[in-house]
């Protein structure tokens, strides 16, 4: 059915938010050397990987968000000169961070 195949979708579209867009295209390659088709094997293959990670291999929040981005494409942003915060403020930022 559509309804099933769209649902199907919109939960491999979770589990790369979830995991990366990396780790599920492991995953869905992997399924697909099985025949094993939807969302509930990748979604498995995606847990079993996690959880046989070792401690500090780890995919990090920035790398995700970062496979999320590349999906869309950004406008170019002017970069400014902060001082102008100084100015409005009259904080000096400098030696934060």
């Amino acid at each position: 059915k559509v309804e099933h195949l769209s649902w199907q979708v919109k939960k491999i579209l979770e589990l790369v938010y979830k995991y990366g867009q990396d780790e599920v295209n492991a995953a869905i390659e992997r399924a697909l050397e099985y025949e094993a088709y939807g969302y509930s094997y990748i979604r498995n293959i995606c847990q079993e990987r996690a959880n046989t990670r070792k401690e500090g291999d780890f995919v990090s929040i920035a790398e995700i968000l970062g496979d999320m981005l590349k999906q869309y494409r950004l406008p170019e942003v002017e970069v400014r000169s902060l001082k102008i915060y100084d100015q409005i403020t009259g904080v000096s930022c400098k030696g934060w961070g």
